[in-house]
């Protein structure tokens, strides 16, 4: 990862570094953590306790996340998986253009195999969102 300060909501480098910042505040009186303590710890609902040893399942995630939508009054059904390719579509379709990524850069960046379709599904986005902005 590296810094984006140009653009803060994807600035995973910098918002990671804050979170640690505050993780080893608030809930480990200012000592770094080890290295066999999780950076996304699993937290306990009613009480929110934090266990350093369990980690952060995808259902407490995607309880989060409803909560937060709805508390930003955008609505609920938000899920992890609404975050799993938006990244990749930015930077392949709307990012600046000397921002922009090629479709090797994304199967990359994402991990895909070289057997996975992530070229069809971003070429098919391209083809969509022309047509949508072509008048």
């Amino acid at each position: 990862m590296y810094p984006l300060p140009d653009t803060p909501a994807l600035d995973a480098y910098t918002n990671l570094r804050h979170w640690l910042e505050f993780l080893t505040h608030y809930y480990h009186q200012g000592k770094p953590l080890s290295s066999d303590q999780l950076i996304f710890p699993s937290i306990t609902s009613k009480t929110g306790d934090i266990h350093f040893s369990t980690p952060l399942s995808v259902e407490r995630v995607n309880q989060f996340l409803e909560e937060f939508g709805k508390s930003a009054n955008i609505g609920g059904g938000f899920t992890s998986h609404c975050f799993q390719r938006g990244g990749i579509q930015y930077r392949f379709l709307f990012a600046p253009v000397h921002e922009r990524w090629t479709l090797d850069q994304c199967r990359w960046w994402g991990g895909w195999a070289n057997n996975e379709n992530v070229s069809t599904y971003l070429v098919n986005h391209l083809f969509s969102t022309i047509l949508i902005y072509v008048p």
